[in-house]
């Protein structure tokens, strides 16, 4: 079965959309994928998700140090999708695309769990936040998630 076939079809659909929308802005990686035999089973989940996405070695504990609920996943996707890192304006995703990614991360589940390098302390509505670059990108962040079948990663590297 296809992602496109499966129930999780609006999270596939979140990553194609998010894609998009960053095009021809600086580098993307987007991964998704079963949960099971990832190999390094000497990390935790979200650092080997990072490792099977092919991250810098080096960086992989430092990736999920920022455990995200839903709403700040949602809110981390709009930003990643929209706005510069090395310059933030505060610019959104629109709208339409906000609700498919409402849509896509609903499909995995509540018992999902998110992580990210970002710095969130609580700064949803800013334009501005910290993170901790897990690649050789001098800007980077992004977004790690997963339920107990299936998980997927987004990073924006600039």
């Amino acid at each position: 079965m296809t992602p496109i076939e499966s129930p999780y079809a609006p999270a596939w659909a979140m990553l194609r959309i998010f894609a998009g929308e960053r095009a021809g802005s600086g580098g993307l990686r987007v991964w998704w994928g079963s949960t099971d035999d990832l190999g390094f089973d000497e990390l935790p989940l979200p650092q080997r998700i990072a490792a099977h996405a092919s991250l810098v070695k080096e960086s992989w504990p430092r990736i999920a140090e920022e455990e995200i609920d839903g709403e700040g996943a949602l809110t981390l996707l709009s930003i990643l999708s929209a706005d510069c890192l090395s310059y933030p304006t505060g610019r959104r995703a629109p709208p339409q695309h906000v609700k498919a990614f409402a849509a896509g991360l609903s499909a995995l589940g509540p018992r999902t769990q998110f992580y990210t390098n970002v710095d969130w302390s609580g700064r949803l509505e800013g334009d501005n936040f910290g993170w901790f670059p897990a690649t050789n990108a001098r800007f980077d962040a992004g977004l790690i998630g997963f339920n107990d079948e299936v998980g997927f990663l987004i990073w924006v590297e600039e």
